[in-house]
């Protein structure tokens, strides 16, 4: 899959890497759409704010395509994701 890998200050590239596999307690999700915010601008500038870069896009919008047997829960089915 491609992903958009930081490397430092103005220095963004995108890359093959592995497909994430579904662990306990979590889910797979395939991104529909992505977008910056303002944060992601000035930590692309500036470099990273709150915590080191580790290629979480925000904001963005997609679709559950698998979750871990331990992430349901009754009544909670979710198939769309926004963040």
């Amino acid at each position: 899959m491609k992903a958009a890998m930081y490397y430092g200050n103005k220095d963004i590239r995108i890359e093959d890497i592995p497909e994430p596999t579904v662990r306990p307690g979590t889910v797979k999700v395939r991104i529909e759409w992505c977008g910056i915010c303002g944060t992601d601008l000035h930590e692309y500038l500036d470099g990273p704010i709150f915590a080191p870069p580790a290629g979480s896009p925000h904001p963005l919008t997609g679709q559950t395509v698998r979750s871990a047997s331990d992430t349901s829960s009754p009544g909670w089915s979710p198939t769309s994701v926004t963040g």
